[in-house]
């Protein structure tokens, strides 16, 4: 979209990021389950439903839970 952004901080934590931007900082973008989270004093708009995400998922390989299992088949 030819926005350049200027990283001016990085956060470890998701309250991190809310202070920052509370403090007014900047701006990120967020899950929509951080919005319940979020201070009254900030706004949140959604983003084109065009973009995507690319996820990764990663585990330790000795792991037997059963769980990995069914979720690497729903991916």
């Amino acid at each position: 979209m030819g926005v350049v952004p200027k990283i001016v901080s990085l956060s470890e934590s998701m309250e991190s990021v809310l202070m920052a931007i509370e403090a007014g900082i900047g701006v990120s973008i967020l899950p929509r389950c951080v919005e319940g989270c979020a201070s009254t004093s900030l706004r949140s708009v959604d983003l084109d439903e065009d973009i995507t995400i690319d996820v990764i998922l990663a585990w330790v390989r000795k792991n037997k839970n059963p769980v990995i299992s069914m979720l690497i088949r729903e991916c």
